[in-house]
């Protein structure tokens, strides 16, 4: 996996006023960054259809960040679109993302985006952690 200084879930994480996440997501330079904004975006508009169609071709990217990002957004869109088969594989990547990022040697920012990502799915979803796992 590439080594990123993008940040997991970028709208999440961006400060904004009320009605302005648009213009928030506008001002991203980074274009790839940007489409996961814009699926956080829509999933939050309850356009979980949307969001999915955005952030698939992020499911196996390079970049860990991105990854995380969209497989994050894929599991709960597709939970609200009634598909669980393809939630779980998505969260079973995140899954893999951890473990293999925790036995790398990789900047402790990307260890904690997959800690948080592998957190927020298990806990959001109700998945026990594996016990190894317990921080």
């Amino acid at each position: 996996m590439l080594s990123s200084k993008r940040v997991v879930l970028p709208l999440v994480g961006s400060f904004f006023l009320p009605g302005k996440a648009k213009e928030t997501i506008e001002e991203i330079e980074d274009q790839e960054l940007a489409q996961i904004a814009w699926a956080e975006y829509y999933f939050f508009s309850a356009k979980a259809k949307e969001c999915v169609e955005i952030v698939e071709k992020y499911l196996n990217h390079e970049d860990v960040i991105l990854r995380l990002s969209a497989d994050m957004l894929y599991t709960f869109s597709n939970l609200t679109l009634g598909d669980a088969f393809a939630a779980q594989c998505a969260r079973e990547d995140v899954y893999r993302c951890f473990e293999k990022i925790m036995k790398e040697n990789t900047p402790i920012e990307e260890k904690a985006s997959c800690v948080f990502a592998y957190y927020v799915i298990s806990i959001f979803i109700h998945i026990p952690l594996k016990k190894k796992y317990h921080l």
